[in-house]
């Protein structure tokens, strides 16, 4: 399972595995990607190639890969199934998808955030359900119904 956090600048990342490991009893592996200087194409680039290793890697482990920075690293994530995260406090031009978790390391719901130990159980429950989440809206629940 993959975990991506958004634009992690104030070490919440440390917090987040203690709370994993504390509450969860789950080994959390961090992997940090090099900063972002420039935004260069060349760098967009060999960020993804970094997170593409990983996920050869990915199976019966918990990964903690942060920070994420470029949409394009967010929408590969999201496109081999893993999570993003959006902290609290951490602000960037990320689009938040209505998959994604809002959370944050104050050990209890805060302004809409959740608990790392609900987003970790929310995670759980999606990786190992045998059928896929629905789509939020009427046009799913015409298709079941009907």
């Amino acid at each position: 399972m993959i975990i991506a956090l958004v634009n992690e600048k104030r070490n919440l990342a440390k917090e987040i595995i203690k709370q994993m490991a504390d509450d969860y009893s789950t080994t959390a592996l961090p992997w940090r990607l090099n900063d972002c200087i420039s935004g260069s194409e060349t760098e967009k680039s060999n960020r993804l190639k970094l997170l593409k290793q990983l996920c050869k890697n990915e199976r019966n482990k918990v990964y903690l890969v942060y920070s994420l920075v470029f949409q394009e690293e967010v929408d590969f994530i999201r496109s081999i199934g893993g999570f993003i995260w959006h902290l609290d406090g951490c602000f960037s031009d990320i689009k938040i998808n209505t998959r994604d978790q809002l959370v944050t390391t104050r050990g209890h719901d805060y302004k809409g955030y959740i608990s790392v130990l609900e987003a970790m159980s929310v995670c759980r429950l999606k990786k190992n359900s045998f059928r896929p989440m629905p789509e939020p809206g009427a046009f799913w629940l015409k298709k079941v119904i009907y």
